[in-house]
């Protein structure tokens, strides 16, 4: 029951702090559960033309849920741990992980858009989830600076 008290209390003492790092783990925890209970989700629309030539809807669907789960894991250590010094490190690299796999994302639907057969607007929405992912990566860098410093 410590342990349980002492991990929530560090989430919540960085929750404030971390909460676009908090939230970018439901558009991947939902991507990954969508993308194995709709097995059929790219041929739904040509938007998805190009993903579906990369990988099937099964190993994207794995994909997005190791990058949730990286980020909780990232995030539930993040504070709790203070003799643990990796908690920036950790969050960066779970932060490049997400940026990659909605890099993916982008770049697939945009070759789509590009080629006449898919929406722009699915372009649009992922590229904010990668914008989301930079900034995650840059304040997370910040404070290795500041680790690194003190």
């Amino acid at each position: 029951m410590a342990f349980l008290r002492r991990i929530t209390t560090g989430v919540v003492s960085h929750f404030g702090m971390r909460v676009s790092e908090w939230a970018m783990i439901w558009p991947c925890a939902a991507m990954g559960f969508a993308l194995n209970v709709q097995r059929d989700m790219f041929d739904t629309s040509p938007s998805f033309a190009k993903l579906a030539g990369w990988l099937d809807e099964p190993e994207w669907a794995f994909l997005a849920l190791i990058c949730a789960i990286v980020r909780l894991a990232a995030l539930t250590v993040n504070g709790t741990f203070a003799s643990f010094p990796y908690s920036p490190h950790i969050r960066i690299a779970a932060s490049f992980l997400s940026g990659w796999f909605w890099f993916q994302f982008t770049a697939g639907f945009a070759s789509a858009a590009l080629a006449g057969s898919g929406a722009w607007s699915a372009v649009c929405a992922y590229s904010t989830l990668l914008i989301l992912e930079a900034v995650n990566v840059y304040r997370s860098s910040k404070d290795l600076t500041r680790l690194n410093a003190g």
